[in-house]
């Protein structure tokens, strides 16, 4: 009987010990969770004071780049309406006239990039806007080849464009479309080495996309607009 009492009383001894080890190690790892999450509180913290001021700064910068666009854009105009009043005295073909054209070429770049600015800053901003209407592309096709006719000339690259029959009239903002198709066509001239060669090709998928290419999306509930398709617009040029 005494050995049978002395066993329970070991047995009640080892249980307490295993309890208070047990109670010890709850009590440690809910101080290191505590701890972890007092951590996390401040990380977080941080991070929203982070995000705070990347958002003042990513306004600071939209507000500074409209500004900064729209100063450029009062005198630039001013500069343009002078020149037009210079051009209705010369005639084409003389030195005065070509110096001219030049300035307004250089114009129509410079007004091209405040444009692309002000448009970062609408982006930033969610005030971008789609104006879509109904566009004949071999119309815009046209436009950016002559828009960008003359700096190839300098460079001696021969320019072509190729609208395909079937491309119908489409639902697009041309000022956009006209702005991609001018960017692209800028970097293949930009790259291309003297007397070399870029193509605009231009053509009409309906119902899907070509493997690999960044189609414009055409649909649109205008009647006369083609519908269910893809514009795909596609610069190539001999250059790097």
């Amino acid at each position: 009987m005494t050995t049978l009492m002395k066993r329970f009383q070991l047995m009640v001894t080892n249980l307490k010990h295993a309890y208070d080890d047990v109670e010890e190690k709850v009590r440690t790892r809910t101080r290191e969770l505590n701890q972890a999450n007092e951590q996390l509180r401040d990380h977080q913290a941080r991070l929203e004071d982070m995000n705070r001021e990347l958002k003042r700064n990513d306004q600071f910068k939209s507000d500074f780049l409209a500004m900064m666009s729209h100063e450029l854009k009062t005198p630039l105009t001013s500069l343009m309406v002078s020149v037009g009043y210079i051009e209705t005295d010369e005639k084409p073909g003389t030195d005065r006239w070509e110096a001219i054209q030049n300035i307004k070429r250089s114009e129509q770049a410079l007004h091209s990039t405040i444009e692309n600015i002000l448009d970062v800053s609408r982006l930033d901003a969610g005030r971008m806007t789609l104006d879509r209407m109904s566009v004949d592309v071999a119309d815009l096709a046209d436009a950016a080849c002559a828009i960008m006719g003359p700096l190839a000339q300098n460079k001696g690259i021969s320019l072509r464009s190729t609208v395909d029959e079937d491309v119908p009239i489409v639902m697009l903002d041309p000022d956009k479309v006209m702005k991609i198709i001018i960017n692209l066509l800028g970097n293949a001239v930009k790259f291309t080495p003297r007397d070399g060669d870029v193509k605009l090709d231009i053509s009409y998928h309906q119902n899907g996309q070509v493997e690999g290419e960044q189609p414009i999306d055409a649909r649109n509930a205008d009647e006369d607009a083609a519908t269910d398709g893809s514009l795909v617009i596609c610069v190539s040029d001999s250059g790097i």
